[in-house]
């Protein structure tokens, strides 16, 4: 089988603000399971580990905000981007192990 030259090692998780879900810690879940905590200049987040990083994303909306929102429910700091609203209109739900 030939290798296909392009991939990706980052996993993008869509989480739309304002969030009105479950709460789950996210953060603390993460680095349990042995990721590290890294953040961007703006203050967003992100981890790494096991040759994965997991970026958070949210659509940013209005103007914009010098500095990213804080979901206190998911313990989480999303980047924020444009035009993410799109990908919202048609999502699914999932569930993985824990009910999260």
């Amino acid at each position: 089988i030939r290798k296909y030259p392009l991939k990706t090692e980052d996993i993008d998780i869509l989480v739309p603000f304002p969030y009105r879900g479950k709460e789950f810690d996210l953060t603390n879940a993460l680095k349990e399971l042995g990721f590290n905590i890294n953040f961007y200049k703006d203050g967003s987040l992100y981890f790494t580990g096991y040759g994965l990083r997991i970026e958070f994303l949210s659509p940013e909306r209005g103007r914009g905000k010098e500095k990213p929102e804080y979901i206190r429910e998911l313990g989480i700091i999303p980047q924020s981007l444009r035009y993410l609203n799109i990908l919202l209109m048609d999502s699914i739900e999932i569930t993985i192990g824990r009910g999260i």
